[in-house]
């Protein structure tokens, strides 16, 4: 089986090594979410809210493993990794605090005999391919809006920083979020051929531009 080895940019020093996950692999974790989302999707927006303020119980449990993984995977100083934790605590805490105004129906003009308004319905199987600059922040804008609206979740983390997606795995469940490890070639197979709906991508121009030109071969939303 293929591997992929996190350093750490200081010393050079090898991390860990992670297994590549080949596309029947994919489509077994793909499987899973949209079996996750079709139960995920009914849940009402209130209780989806206090599902994900309990995940971050966890990050704040692990506080420390997070920050020092952070400082070895991509070199920022254990303070900032600490203070990269505070952002995201306080990014999803906002994102709950304002779900249930934002994801509740729009009402359109009154029409005599029509009752009309703009729902707001979840895409379905959200892929998240996140940069490993800011690995949790990057991350967590996408999770925690994916999640609130009702999609289930397969993050694709920098291969600099893999325990970070792992960690988001931990805290949320894998019904609901999967971390999954995979190269170029089998993102691009996912894209094009995989049973996902939504793409969330941050990252370089030129990679931008070929997840771009992926999604434009099926009909897949894309979000750069």
């Amino acid at each position: 089986m293929p591997t992929v080895t996190t350093v750490n940019p200081f010393t050079g020093e090898p991390i860990h090594e992670w297994e590549l996950m080949d596309f029947s692999s994919l489509t077994e974790a793909t499987t899973r979410a949209r079996k996750g989302f079709c139960d995920w999707r009914h849940v009402p927006v209130a209780k989806r809210v206090v599902r994900v303020r309990g995940a971050l119980d966890y990050f704040k449990a692990n506080r420390e493993a997070i920050a020092g993984d952070i400082t070895a995977q991509m070199g920022r100083p254990l303070a900032q990794a600490r203070g990269e934790i505070d952002g995201l605590l306080e990014r999803f805490n906002y994102l709950c605090d304002i779900a249930p105004e934002v994801l509740a129906a729009d009402a359109v003009t009154k029409r005599e005999n029509f009752h009309r308004e703009i729902l707001h319905e979840p895409h379905g199987v959200v892929l998240i391919i996140a940069a490993w600059n800011y690995p949790l922040l990057i991350a967590a804008s996408g999770i925690s809006a994916a999640l609130l609206a009702g999609n289930t979740v397969l993050l694709k983390h920098s291969t600099r920083t893999l325990s970070i997606g792992e960690q988001f795995e931990k805290a949320f469940g894998d019904e609901l979020l999967q971390h999954v490890v995979m190269d170029h070639a089998n993102t691009v197979r996912l894209i094009e051929e995989g049973d996902i709906n939504h793409v969330v991508f941050t990252g370089s121009v030129g990679g931008g531009e070929k997840i771009y030109a992926s999604t434009a071969k099926r009909n897949c939303d894309c979000n750069l």
